[in-house]
């Protein structure tokens, strides 16, 4: 497997904000990586650095819902909104709000999107993009390369947990083992990345 990536640093200003995200490969079905990461109210199902993932308003997978999630690191928290749930796209929106996501203060103006793609058998192509105000503690330069380690660190361990679900169960249940962590560098199991700012 090797490892593609690409940067293209574009300008930004206050008032544009920043974005960016990563293009992957992974080795795992669609269906499986789908079911696990569309799972709006499941996180700490498949990601073990999150303890707590509870829906504090709205139902399961339903446009509009919020989720709390808490996670590992000392005062690390985040509500979450649902802006878009398309099973038929494979397709996943969300905003952050109130956070303590990593920075002092939080990240402002958050919008992620996510969707995955069949790129041959047993494998998924993901495209992850994010907007957002600039964060008080980062450079620009310095953002987009925290934001694609994160991205890259979590689609990895969702190829894990992927490829441990039963393939009866891809479609149906989840019988995921929730304490599974990924023990291999967050590069080294992605078929190919390709990241991008502007």
């Amino acid at each position: 497997m090797g490892l593609e990536m690409g940067i293209n640093l574009g300008a930004a200003t206050e008032e544009e904000g920043w974005s960016g995200g990563v293009h992957v490969t992974l080795e795992c079905p669609r269906d499986a990586a789908w079911k696990l990461f569309s799972d709006f109210g499941g996180l700490c199902k498949w990601k073990p650095a999150i303890t707590v993932c509870d829906l504090v308003e709205g139902k399961d997978n339903e446009v509009g819902s919020v989720r709390y999630c808490r996670g590992t690191l000392p005062d690390s928290w985040v509500h979450e909104w649902l802006l878009v749930h398309d099973n038929e796209n494979y397709l996943l929106k969300y905003r952050m709000e109130g956070n303590r996501f990593r920075f002092p203060e939080g990240v402002q103006g958050y919008v992620s999107q996510i969707q995955f793609h069949a790129a041959g058998k047993g494998k998924t192509s993901v495209d992850w993009t994010y907007s957002v105000q600039p964060v008080a503690t980062q450079t620009y330069e310095q953002f987009p390369n925290f934001m694609t380690g994160f991205y890259l660190y979590n689609l990895n361990i969702l190829q894990s947990a992927a490829n441990t679900l039963p393939s009866s169960s891809r479609n149906t249940s989840c019988n995921l083992n929730c304490n599974k962590r990924c023990s291999t560098d967050h590069n080294s199991c992605l078929d190919s990345v390709k990241t991008f700012t502007s």
